[in-house]
């Protein structure tokens, strides 16, 4: 979860991804403006632009930080957990976007414990275990009963997802 300790407004908040660009001094340009406006619409939070990072819900914060990393205009976009603390409809906006930012050339890494949801739409995992790459491949090589069973030591039934060819995981419930 993201704590900010001063309570600026969301604009301020993601206009701060622009100073990477800014020399000491340096106020924003019409370019930063532009590009964190950009943002805030692509992480789905104009909205909030006028008020206190604070007052936010936990997801509503994460998207935000989202926007921050966005108006950077990155290459290669790094996210920790960009759907923890999300409900369904915030979490599929997100997943959407970053198949969006990627069809559009950027590339994305992500770290996600949702296997099911990197699954749906990550082209390769990787799969740690006690701190070491244990598999890495597509979702369709590395998500099975075998592996998933090793790394975590839980009886799992996967699935064919029915609207996309990628395997779904569902858990064994003890004594059923």
């Amino acid at each position: 979860e993201t704590h900010f300790a001063l309570n600026f407004p969301v604009e301020d908040i993601v206009l701060m991804g622009r100073f990477p660009y800014l020399r000491a001094f340096q106020r924003e340009r019409k370019k930063d403006f532009q590009a964190t406006e950009h943002a805030l619409m692509y992480a789905n939070v104009s909205q909030f632009r006028e008020r206190p990072i604070n007052s936010l819900s936990s997801g509503e914060r994460q998207r935000v930080v989202l926007a921050r990393a966005l108006a950077q205009e990155p290459e290669i976009l790094l996210l920790d957990e960009p759907t923890s603390h999300l409900d369904l409809h915030h979490q599929y906006a997100i997943m959407e976007l970053l198949k969006k930012l990627n069809a559009e050339g950027m590339s994305i890494i992500i770290v996600n414990h949702d296997l099911n949801l990197a699954s749906l739409y990550c082209q390769r995992l990787v799969l740690m275990h006690e701190g070491c790459i244990f598999s890495k491949g597509t979702p369709q090589s590395l998500i099975n009963e075998k592996i998933l069973n090793t790394v975590y030591k839980t009886e799992v039934k996967i699935i064919k997802h029915p609207y996309k060819d990628v395997p779904q995981i569902f858990f064994h419930p003890k004594g059923e």
